[in-house]
């Protein structure tokens, strides 16, 4: 890893955690809170561009592109088994709806598309441009690692969990079949069905 890309990874991943620290910290349907979700967005693409990313693997593979879609979607299950546990946890429950009062009514189509744009950037910066700055196993645990201690900075716990989740298996699945596209998939049949199924859940 070059001096200068160490320096843009710093500098990404620091302005990414405190974006994330402040926004989460905003009382739910603050305007403030989409205005800085979109700019923590945009954080990711360009930390993926000025990090000089090499070759992007986005590989048309339907069969490799349907199974990452299934993993996202499996993964989602688990999280909405786990989340009827959640519900007799208010320590861990009531953070979660805090933040997902943010999708409430009228927001929901801006903040569904925000997550998927987010989810999306974060795989360009995560699986894609600090991945290959290491090789095989480095790989998998350090973009996991920095993924989970840039989301720690919301404070809660439970969105640390489950990128930490999140993270492990997307790292996992870019080393395997080196198809960008494919965690892209993943992330977003993940993030969006948590969006949609979690506020039911927990009756938010």
């Amino acid at each position: 890893m070059t001096g200068k890309n160490i320096a843009a990874h710093i500098v990404t991943m620091t302005v990414g955690a405190s974006l994330l620290a402040v926004s989460m910290r905003l009382d739910p349907g603050s305007t403030l809170f989409y205005v800085l979700t979109i700019c923590l967005a945009l954080v990711w693409f360009l930390g993926s561009t000025i990090a000089e990313m090499g070759r992007r693997v986005f590989k048309l593979n339907a069969r490799v592109l349907a199974l990452h879609l299934l993993v996202g979607f499996g993964l989602a299950l688990v999280f909405v088994i786990g989340a009827f546990a959640l519900t007799q946890i208010p320590e861990l429950r009531d953070p979660v709806r805090q933040l997902l009062r943010n999708a409430n009514g009228d927001a929901l189509a801006l903040v569904a598309v925000i997550t998927a744009v987010a989810g999306a950037g974060e795989e360009l910066y995560f699986r894609g441009a600090f991945f290959q700055e290491f090789r095989g196993r480095r790989a998998i645990w350090l973009s996991t690692l920095a993924y989970t201690a840039v989301t720690a900075a919301t404070g809660i716990v439970l969105l640390t969990v489950a990128a930490a989740t999140l993270g492990a298996i997307c790292a996992s699945m870019r080393a395997h079949f080196d198809n960008l596209l494919g965690c892209i998939l993943l992330h977003l049949s993940w993030s969006l069905s948590m969006l949609f199924v979690l506020p039911v859940i927990l009756h938010v």
